[in-house]
């Protein structure tokens, strides 16, 4: 299935995708034990734009099993800078002329898979879905 996301077109295998997450048992931020990693699963419901939202539904990701998650620093009192990775089996077939951005704050792209990849995504046609946002504070540490 062809699929157009700000300026990218894949060509999606959905159902190979949804296999692989069938395999993988947590997310590297259930993996971890850090505040940075706890607070992303207590705001992962507000972190991703509906567009995001409806395009890993389409693409068979699993938002709760992220390879790696990671804080870069606090921008303001209570909302964090964050980054992280997600897998799929695709191919990009165009890339955008200038790097997509959603609302004020959240940029993606689709690249080569990072040594962060899980070893479950090792394989021909592994794409990773790399983003950076900004996340507000949940905890009550």
């Amino acid at each position: 299935m062809s699929i157009e996301i700000g300026g990218y077109i894949l060509e999606l295998d959905k159902e190979a995708t949804e296999k692989v997450y069938k395999k993988i048992r947590l997310g590297g931020s259930q993996e971890c034990s850090c505040d940075y990693c706890k607070n992303y699963i207590e705001a992962i419901d507000s972190i991703f734009p509906e567009e995001i939202t409806i395009f890993f539904d389409v693409a068979g990701i699993d938002k709760n099993k992220d390879a790696e998650v990671y804080e870069l620093c606090e921008e303001s009192p209570g909302i964090h800078h964050y980054g992280g990775e997600y897998y799929l089996l695709a191919k990009v077939i165009e890339h955008p002329k200038t790097p997509p951005k959603l609302g004020e704050y959240f940029n993606y792209s689709f690249i080569e898979p990072s040594p962060l990849v899980q070893e479950e995504f090792e394989v021909e046609g592994a794409v990773c879905f790399t983003f950076d946002t900004m996340v507000p504070w949940k905890l009550n540490v």
